[in-house]
This record gives structure tokens, sequence and C-alpha cells, in this order.
């Protein structure tokens, strides 16, 4: 088998463990979803500023496991663009990440990559 055989074999094989990750983290978001409709339900009669304050933390906690969930799925199709694309030779434009490929914003408290990094994680 070729290096870049290998190379895409190696690639595919992640995506898929990766994909696998993502489905686990949909599961454990189903399943916070439904303890806070719960907590929600269990709640409703308390003038607590507590109860609202801990609905709302988890409301957030929740929109931050929707917006991981996007952007590795995002991540997934520019992986695979790579392997359609330059690794086979292909014209696969940078279509697979969030917004037709442009620049994903980072999370809350991350400072922006302003350098390329290689896979193995070195800067180019």
């Amino acid at each position: 088998m070729s290096l870049l055989s290998e190379l895409i074999a190696q690639l595919h094989a992640l995506i898929e463990q990766h994909r696998h990750t993502e489905s686990e983290l949909q599961g454990a978001r189903d399943t916070a979803g439904g303890a806070l409709a719960a907590v929600q339900a269990a709640t409703v009669d308390s003038s607590s500023p507590l109860v609202e304050q801990g609905i709302g933390q988890w409301h957030a906690g929740l929109e931050k496991l929707d917006e991981a969930s996007r952007l590795l799925a995002a991540g997934d199709r520019s992986l695979s663009d790579y392997i359609n694309g330059p690794l086979l030779g292909g014209s696969a434009g940078a279509t697979g990440g969030v917004d037709g490929g442009k620049p994903v914003a980072p999370l809350r408290g991350q400072a922006p990559n302003p350098e390329p990094v290689t896979a193995n994680g070195r800067r180019r």
C-alpha cells in the first residue's frame, strides 16, 4: 500500500471514529435535555432565583453542546473534502466547513489561531 493510500485509510478511520464520538455527544445532549425538562417541570412553582439561574446555565450548556456538535461535523466535512480534493487529485474547494468553508469563529474565551497548524500540530 502506498503512503498516500495509508494516509487516506487512516484519515477515513479517524473520521469514522470521530463520528462515533459525535453520536455519543448527541446522546449526552439528549440526556441533558431530558433532565432539563424534568427540572423545569419539578420546579415550575418555585420562585427561587437559584432555580432560574440553574435552568439558565443548563440552557447555556446545551447551546454549547449544540455548537460543539456543529463544529465537529464541519471538521468532518472539511477533512472529507481534503481527502476527496488534494489527496485524491480532485478539486474540492473549501466547502466542508461551517458557512461554506469560511473560517469558524473561535469559541468564547478562545484566542483565534492566526497561524496554520499541520496535521501533527506543528506551526507552519
